[in-house]
């Protein structure tokens, strides 16, 4: 086994290592679809950041998970791969973690470890 597929297995781990490591995600496709079993991943919801300019902490709310790539397209997989929808009359894709309904901004998928950050926005169904 090369690094590569080192480095995928010991991820695969930390993501989706039932309730030690990984968390239980539901996400749903715009067109209703979510997977038959609930998706393993890792969520994150921080609530400060560095001002660049300033290095003074500041209050702001960053929220993502991180799913495995094969889990998205395994055989009762995804339609389509998670994508941020900025028009505000189509339905967005929408996640479920960790008690709270988010809506997909945008996602920056990591080929090399086959992984996806979706990076969220608070979401509430109208």
């Amino acid at each position: 086994m090369g690094i590569r597929e080192q480095a995928q297995a010991d991820l695969a781990i930390t993501l989706e290592a039932g309730t030690e490591f990984g968390r239980t995600i539901v996400l749903t496709a715009p067109n209703g679809f979510s997977s038959v079993v609930a998706l393993q991943g890792q969520t994150q919801d921080i609530g400060a950041a560095l001002d660049p300019d300033t290095g003074v902490t500041v209050s702001a709310r960053l929220a993502s998970i991180t799913l495995q790539l094969a889990t998205l397209v395994s055989e009762d997989g995804y339609p389509s791969f998670p994508e941020g929808i900025a028009d505000s009359d189509s339905l967005p894709w929408t996640v479920l973690a960790e008690g709270q309904l988010w809506k997909i901004q945008r996602t920056m998928p990591d080929r090399t470890l086959d992984v996806v950050v979706c990076i969220l926005e608070f979401y509430e169904n109208a």
